[in-house]
């Protein structure tokens, strides 16, 4: 098992259309939904490779969270397995940003 810092990190992905410059909040990645922090790394990197592959542009930002803290920190977004399986269809990935604006 590895650093347990990683369960203390709330990630927020921020999305849009490559070129478009207006990113939304899309999902998140709360190191307070795992019990193994190599499970959070290796899902930041499957997240961060498969936007990569859908040509999305996005932002990931980083803080700090109390691990006893309730989790609505993350609001409304999705966690990444949430919106992975939201956009997966029988066609594959469809790649769509969607939440809060960010900036």
């Amino acid at each position: 098992m590895g650093d347990s810092r990683e369960l203390r990190r709330l990630r927020r992905f921020y999305l849009g259309r490559a070129g478009s410059g207006d990113l939304r909040l899309g999902f998140v990645i709360d190191g307070r939904d795992y019990t193994n922090p190599d499970q959070v790394r290796t899902d930041v990197a499957t997240a961060t490779g498969a936007l990569h592959r859908r040509r999305l542009a996005a932002q990931m930002v980083t803080e700090p969270v109390d691990p006893r803290s309730p989790r609505s920190p993350r609001g409304r977004a999705p966690t990444w397995p949430a919106w992975a399986a939201a956009r997966t269809t029988a066609a594959g990935p469809t790649g769509q940003p969607d939440g809060e604006p960010h900036g």
